[in-house]
């Protein structure tokens, strides 16, 4: 929210600063300024430990876990890598060539009932700055958003409404309230979009290298900060308008195309599932489909955690385990042998150490 409401603050500070005392000691000046509120704040950032989530939080449906994140080398060679790098580039193309005219537009329809030139563009800058607070209120909105409907379809629906109002701007007319809404509203999006893509490669790609991942990916920013403007600056306005509508359209198409990526490794344990649902279960099963003489709820519970490291093949492990398993504490031992990655054994044998005992400890209260 910070960097989009940044803009307004510092929109108005520079142009005084520049009269004052010049383009290269405006920038000295900034630069300490930002130094001085930077670096403190840095220092007070911590990580939080390990497998730590907010009270409440609820990961979004078929994000990959921690576990099963995918390295920057797994990611770059899946499509979804470069689908979100397109996502992103056309995102931010539009949204930057967008500000880099938007105060000029606004002068232009302003000059039909404004002739001083000062006021023009003091007029033309207010316009700019109220619509940046949209771009920082943005980023909260769609991220929240986001996390209820899904981060896809959010940018489906700011693709479709971005690529309606890019085509609706060259006959807005002379009203400044119509043209300052759609840029607000432009912006809005321009800004959800760098919220809530971060979110949509850590659930595509897991959190673990989520930095390297998605600061590969952010990229598109760089590239798009030069086409942008670019297409804005050669192009005629009209044409440049229907330009972005355009690339918002591929965007969208991008967006209805995606499906989160499977790793190999997944993708053969989805195909062994596959085959042993053919193979008939040698184990005494009960009616709701375990082996006989176990908790139901328990095993449920046990193949949920197991999967998370070992993907749909759980179920197969899980009832192989409980052929051997004489009790809770071997069966967990023996499912944890299936974890290749230590920190995350220990961790799953310590879940079901604790849920082994919260389950005795209600059966003893009902006795």
């Amino acid at each position: 929210m910070g960097f989009g409401l940044g803009s307004v603050f510092v929109g108005k500070l520079v142009p005084d600063l520049l009269d004052r005392i010049g383009i290269a000691n405006t920038f000295f000046a900034l630069g300490a300024a930002y130094l001085a509120a930077a670096m403190p704040a840095a220092l007070l950032l911590e990580n939080p430990p390990r497998d730590w989530i907010p009270a409440g939080f609820t990961p979004a449906a078929g994000a990959v876990s921690l576990a099963g994140s995918f390295t920057f080398e797994e990611a770059r060679h899946t499509r979804q890598w470069y689908m979100l790098w397109g996502m992103l580039f056309v995102h931010v193309s539009a949204g930057l060539g967008l500000l880099s005219q938007l105060s000029p537009m606004g002068q232009e329809i302003l000059k039909q009932v404004i002739s001083d030139p000062k006021i023009l563009a003091a007029k033309g800058g207010l316009i700019l700055a109220i619509a940046s607070i949209f771009n920082g209120l943005g980023r909260i909105f769609w991220a929240s958003v986001s996390d209820r409907i899904g981060r896809r379809n959010v940018f489906l629906v700011m693709f479709a409404t971005q690529a309606a109002l890019f085509v609706y701007l060259p006959g807005v007319g002379p009203s400044t309230l119509l043209f300052t809404s759609a840029a607000c509203y432009l912006l809005a999006c321009y800004g959800g979009g760098f919220a809530v893509m971060p979110a949509f490669v850590a659930d595509s790609f897991g959190p673990a290298h989520i930095g390297k991942v998605y600061g590969a990916i952010l990229t598109a920013w760089g590239v798009a900060g030069i086409a942008g403007p670019l297409v804005f600056a050669q192009f005629q306005r009209p044409l440049a308008l229907h330009t972005a509508a355009g690339l918002l359209v591929v965007g969208f198409m991008i967006t209805l195309a995606y499906r989160h990526p499977v790793k190999a490794a997944d993708a053969v344990a989805q195909s062994v599932t596959h085959l042993m649902v053919r193979i008939p279960d040698p184990l005494p099963a009960s009616a709701a489909g375990w082996p006989a003489g176990w908790d139901p709820a328990l095993l449920e519970r046990a193949r949920r955690d197991l999967a998370h490291h070992t993907g749909p093949i759980a179920l197969f492990l899980l009832q192989r385990a409980c052929g051997r398993a004489r009790d809770p504490q071997e069966l967990h031992q023996l499912l944890s042998l299936e974890i290749p990655d230590g920190v995350d054994r220990r961790a799953f044998l310590a879940v079901r150490s604790r849920d082994v005992h919260a389950t005795t400890a209600r059966r003893a209260r009902r006795a």
